[in-house]
């Protein structure tokens, strides 16, 4: 890899947190363009590793986040990040859970799954803010859009990281961030089939494959 496409990290960064580094810069990414403050309400749908990589930068930032994700690991990887409310969409009302913390609806929304738009628009307040960044092509959701119009909403897609690549580094070595419990499969190279297994059947949150024997 030439010089000019790496970026330097502290060795005091473990491995496996310093390979969270790229999808660390895609949400700080969608985190720019929402701009969030400190005391705002975030409703983040999904916990799996991007999800929890918003709640991490958002709780950092002083947002209070409510996370709805169906896989109990997940939920408690999420509550253990600081999210103020866990809720499992199916079996209790996410609406009814948000706003007892936000009255009139979430600052900001995150669709960290890609088909939760219309839940989006359904939970953000007035002016509030939507983030899609899950991806999925089969999606096709019913969208209401007098509603967008109505309420003065802003949507933004946000993919990949646009010159985040060196803050994401800066945060990770500031130590503002927990993202231990993210890595939740930490895998030498010949398990290579075991970590896929495990991020098919939803045991696994993130897994990374430990390339050096001397990584840590």
């Amino acid at each position: 890899m030439p010089a000019s496409a790496c970026y330097a990290i502290s060795d005091d960064i473990p491995a496996r947190i310093a390979a969270l580094t790229e999808p660390l810069s895609c949400v700080l990414n969608g985190v720019s363009q929402a701009r969030p403050m400190p005391g705002d309400v975030a409703v983040i749908y999904g916990a799996g590793a991007i999800g929890l990589l918003f709640l991490a930068v958002l709780v950092a930032g002083g947002v209070r986040c409510v996370v709805t994700e169906p896989a109990h690991n997940r939920r408690e990887i999420a509550a253990k990040m600081g999210a103020v409310s866990v809720v499992d969409p199916t079996t209790s009302d996410v609406s009814k859970a948000l706003h007892r913390i936000a009255p009139d609806g979430a600052d900001i929304a995150v669709d960290a799954v890609g088909t939760r738009l219309g839940e989006a628009l359904r939970d953000t307040r007035p002016r509030g803010k939507i983030l899609l960044f899950g991806f999925n092509t089969r999606a096709r959701p019913v969208i209401p859009q007098s509603e967008i119009t109505r309420r003065e909403l802003v949507v933004f897609g946000t993919w990949v990281g646009d010159f985040t690549f060196p803050l994401a580094v800066r945060l990770q070595e500031s130590g503002l961030l927990n993202l231990d419990p993210i890595v939740s499969h930490w895998l030498p190279l010949e398990r290579t089939p075991e970590a896929f297994a495990a991020l098919m059947t939803g045991a696994a949150v993130k897994a990374v494959l430990q390339v050096s024997a001397t990584a840590r």
